[in-house]
């Protein structure tokens, strides 16, 4: 190397590499570079959830160990719902054919 300290192409794209692996597993960019700037391993990462939505099923617990293709939670994306509904002859009247509500 022509300086000391300089890394090379190959080390940018290793360095590269690890930064895809650990964004892919879930951390977050301000994790990656609070790692790097500190050169520490952390004790926890926080993985943040790509959706918003309702919790279905959690597949992990704390300190658990998992693969990269490990299903941690199951979210239902709650934006469009059907709803099936028996309504009596005389609340039909009220209801247009169809119906829709948008809830926040």
């Amino acid at each position: 190397m022509p300086f000391p300290g300089a890394v090379s192409k190959q080390g940018v794209s290793s360095m590269q590499g690890y930064t895809d692996r650990l964004r892919n597993l879930g951390m977050s960019d301000v994790q990656i570079k609070r790692m790097a700037d500190s050169r520490q391993l952390p004790q926890n990462i926080d993985i943040v959830a790509p959706a918003d939505g309702f919790i279905l099923a959690r597949n992990i617990s704390p300190g658990q160990h998992f693969d990269h293709d490990m299903e941690f939670y199951r979210i239902a994306d709650l934006s469009r719902v059907w709803v099936v509904a028996e309504i009596y002859e005389t609340g039909c009247a009220v209801l247009p054919l169809v119906a829709w509500h948008r809830s926040t």
